[in-house]
């Protein structure tokens, strides 16, 4: 930003010299305060400026660089130079969660005069370079409904899945059952305080259902609490039908880093009999099975298992119920069922899984 000054021809002299320059500074720092200096506190956090002579309020589109000395546990009010309290929010004009300052990391901010609060881009979420496998190297698994409290400040990756639906089953020669489709995955990576307690909320499988019956949607997962509210929805029930059967849609996510939708099961035909399951993805949706197909796609089939997202060991079959009549891997769908065969059951169960720092 240019400041325009005016010289006389005559010369200034020293108090003119001094009161010109302050009025140069006030004018650039009016937009631009720069890094600010004493800050203190963790969510009510107050500032000083570089040069605060004249600084009496918050211009619109304001700009300094805040390095808290705490990471926040809860919203947050900056005052600069006595001004005045204002709520600093995210992008979206949400207040901040906790952990969306850390201590000692830079945070650009702006001053939004028309919303009345400071705000950032996003950027302001912990640095996340140095978090490796090796950092996170505890797990807390999940598998019903239940909480979590996180033991120290520092990172967690969740990973949350709801459960699988059911395949549609049939005692009726010429009918066609599609299986049930894979439950949503949602993984968040989420900079927490100490102490703060999650709900856990681990969706089942659909039931498996009644002869001469459509299969039954998964539950959804969900994990709650500051700073965190993820939902992975469960799959879609199996259908039957004498003409072909349509295909079990995979539930869809919400509130993650990464939201993937499960995979549909295959549709069927008239003249099929059963469909596989579908699979949960966890890296991206898997691609739709053509019609009739009774093999559920493997997840360490498509993918590397270097590339995984989340603690499942190399070689570990993740699939949707199919014609070997084994059980859908947790979150996947069960296979339609034709006469009984293969066998009539229930969706995968969800499930939840927190990593965490020693």
């Amino acid at each position: 930003m240019a400041v325009k000054r005016n010289v006389s021809a005559t010369g200034l002299d020293g108090a003119t010299w001094s009161a010109d320059v302050d009025g140069s500074l006030n004018a650039a720092f009016s937009l631009s305060g720069g890094r600010l200096l004493s800050v203190a506190g963790t969510n009510t956090i107050t500032a000083t400026l570089l040069h605060p002579t004249g600084f009496a309020s918050y211009p619109d589109g304001f700009k300094c660089t805040l390095i808290p000395v705490a990471t926040n546990t809860a919203a947050v009010t900056l005052n600069i130079a006595s001004v005045g309290a204002i709520s600093v929010r995210d992008g979206s004009g949400v207040a901040l969660a906790a952990g969306a300052l850390v201590a000692g990391r830079a945070q650009p901010l702006i001053y939004d005069a028309t919303a009345g609060y400071f705000r950032f881009d996003g950027t302001a979420k912990p640095d996340t370079t140095v978090v490796t496998a090796a950092v996170l190297s505890k797990l807390s698994v999940h598998l019903a409904n239940g909480s979590f409290v996180t033991p120290k400040t520092g990172w967690y990756r969740i990973r949350c899945v709801g459960g699988g639906g059911s395949g549609a089953y049939t005692t009726s020669v010429n009918f066609e059952e599609s299986g049930g489709g894979a439950a949503g995955l949602c993984m968040k990576l989420v900079y927490l305080a100490s102490g703060i307690t999650l709900t856990i909320v681990v969706g089942a499988g659909g039931a498996a259902p009644a002869a001469n019956s459509n299969g039954n949607s998964g539950n959804a997962s969900s994990v709650t609490g500051t700073g965190v509210s993820m939902t992975a929805n469960g799959g879609g029930g199996g259908f039957r039908g004498a003409t072909g059967s349509a295909a079990a849609t995979g539930g869809t996510a919400t509130g993650g880093d990464v939201n993937v939708t499960g995979q549909n099961s295959p549709a069927m035909s008239d003249g099929g009999q059963y469909s596989a399951g579908g699979t949960i993805g966890l890296l991206t949706q898997h691609a739709q099975q053509a019609n009739n197909t009774t093999t559920a796609t493997d997840f360490w089939a498509t993918v590397a298992p270097a590339s995984a997202l989340g603690p499942f060991s190399a070689g570990l079959a993740i699939k949707g119920g199919d014609s070997a009549g084994l059980a859908p891997s947790l979150g996947c769908g069960s296979a339609g069922s034709y006469l009984g065969s293969p066998t009539v059951r229930a969706g995968g169960a969800g499930f939840v899984i927190i990593e965490y720092e020693v």
